[in-house]
């Protein structure tokens, strides 16, 4: 079950090849006995503050990095969980308008770079991933990414999460931990580290909605 008092932060677009891609980040306050928002005018409020200055351009920025300028990000939405899940009380989204950095590498649609969210503690309710696409990416002479790719990533998301933690979000100078949700547990734990690697990933639940462009057979003769 998902537990009382957290939201859901989803950042949506499509790549150069026009799939759709989606990045999520679980949040609670950082003062017990704050409640996240109850209603969709408050949501979009609390939106409107998760999607403001220089950390969210750095973070969004990250996301799109290693998708071409014909692709971006162009959707936010925050689900809020007042009371627990599975059904969101409250939901707000905002339409965004940012292309894609990308170089002119092109790898298949699935692939992806990963960043694992730690907590600090262990067991795999205790930590979570993001897929960021990537099929833009430059792939160095070692068949992996460049450190600046990783570098780009890695700060984008840190510098998020240790700014939203003092952030006017929920009003009266509310923050928000970023966190990990464990569903099976009904817990949600902060983060207190973002790792990132060079090696290419698929996100495989993606690569199953990919359809060929060509498929051709060849007579063999017996």
């Amino acid at each position: 079950m998902i537990p009382n008092d957290v939201v859901r932060f989803a950042i949506s677009g499509k790549t150069a090849g026009a799939e759709r891609w989606e990045c999520s980040l679980w949040f609670k306050p950082t003062t017990i006995g704050v409640h996240v928002p109850s209603s969709n005018a408050d949501a979009n409020d609390a939106l409107d503050a998760m999607t403001t200055g220089d950390e969210w351009d750095a973070l969004v920025g990250a996301l799109v990095s290693m998708i071409q300028a014909s692709g971006g990000a162009d959707t936010a939405k925050l689900y809020c969980y007042p009371s627990g899940g599975p059904t969101a009380s409250a939901i707000a989204s905002k339409h965004l308008t940012v292309a894609g950095t990308g170089s002119t590498g092109t790898t298949p649609l699935q692939t992806c770079m990963v960043a694992t969210l730690l907590t600090g503690q262990a067991g795999r309710s205790y930590r979570g991933r993001i897929y960021v696409p990537a099929p833009n990416a430059a792939i160095g002479t070692d068949h992996q990414f460049t450190t600046g790719f990783t570098d780009v990533v890695g700060n984008g998301l840190a510098d998020y999460l240790t700014w939203i933690k003092t952030a006017d979000i929920l009003g009266s100078d509310e923050g928000m931990y970023g966190s990990v949700v464990s569903v099976q547990r009904s817990v949600a734990t902060p983060i207190t580290s973002v790792r990132v690697d060079t090696k290419p990933d698929v996100q495989r639940r993606r690569a199953k909605s990919l359809t060929p462009t060509t498929t051709t057979s060849y007579p063999v003769t017996v």
